[in-house]
């Protein structure tokens, strides 16, 4: 990994990352690891037991179907057990490994009990939650949005919010209105469009006119400094989740960062689009 320039102040320090199985942990530890080297920030991963899967298995009527033809197994709560342990020493494993070849501080998490309450009581902690997609043996399918929705809503730290196989060459989007937190939304993505493969940064501006649009791309760009990116200005035509939406499918957009102080004009803006996310998406507070 690349030793990264100095920038300015972001607001993380601390980066938490909420990890499942090792499969799918597996991209989204390599992508919290680049990030808080960028950032100089410490790594932190948490891996939750589910007090439901384990109340579960402890039922005498509980049954495991497999995916392949293999006869369907009794739950037991002490397997349930001992395969949770299993997932997090291997997640753990990876973390080091990672956090290791960026040369940045790491620590690991396991607790047992509810994810979204475990995840909530986490936040007063950290400076940005990072979650992926859920296995769907510790949140179900149809759980998923509503989880993702009280997280974005009731976390008191920034959050992103990761979708499988992002395309790092694609654009990131920041929304920017020159408040203090809009500002280090803007720091962020700015380190995050400055990975590997993709540079390319696409600042929109509220909808209040040439001249006000003007005065925000100079503030804009008098944060950014001398950052070597692709960067363009597109003023909003309406402040909507729909707009949003269709920006991030017409630019091609892999990652959408937002200020929650920003998002605020619109009260109903956040809820709207964490019901509708396909792409990965950062709330900055």
């Amino acid at each position: 990994m690349k030793i990264p320039e100095p920038t300015p102040d972001s607001g993380i320090k601390q980066i938490l990352v909420a990890l499942d199985t090792p499969g799918r942990s597996a991209e989204l530890i390599e992508r919290a690891a680049m990030l808080a080297l960028q950032l100089q920030a410490g790594l932190t991963g948490l891996f939750v037991e589910d007090i439901n899967l384990l109340r579960l298995a402890a039922l005498p009527f509980a049954y495991e179907l497999p995916y392949d033809s293999l006869p369907e197994r009794r739950l037991d709560q002490l397997l349930m057990e001992r395969a949770l342990r299993a997932r997090a020493t291997a997640i753990q494993k990876h973390l080091a490994s990672s956090a290791g070849r960026a040369n940045i501080p790491w620590s690991f998490q396991v607790r047992r009990g509810h994810v979204l309450e475990e995840l909530l009581a986490s936040a007063p902690t950290t400076d940005l939650l990072i979650i992926g997609e859920f296995d769907q043996t510790i949140v179900s399918a149809g759980d998923r949005p509503s989880m993702l929705r009280q997280i974005l809503l009731h976390s008191s730290c920034s959050v992103w919010a990761q979708h499988c196989n992002p395309d790092s060459t694609r654009a990131v989007l920041v929304l920017y209105d020159a408040s203090a937190t809009s500002n280090r939304a803007l720091q962020l993505a700015s380190r995050m469009a400055r990975d590997d493969t993709g540079q390319s940064l696409l600042v929109l501006l509220p909808p209040d006119g040439s001249p006000h649009s003007q005065k925000l791309q100079q503030r804009a760009a008098q944060h950014l400094g001398h950052d070597h990116l692709q960067l363009r200005y597109l003023p909003l035509t309406e402040f909507s989740a729909s707009r949003l939406l269709a920006l991030m499918k017409q630019q091609r957009g892999r990652v959408l960062v937002a200020a929650e102080e920003t998002l605020a004009t619109n009260p109903d803006l956040l809820q709207q689009l964490a019901d509708q996310l396909s792409f990965d998406f950062v709330l900055v507070r």
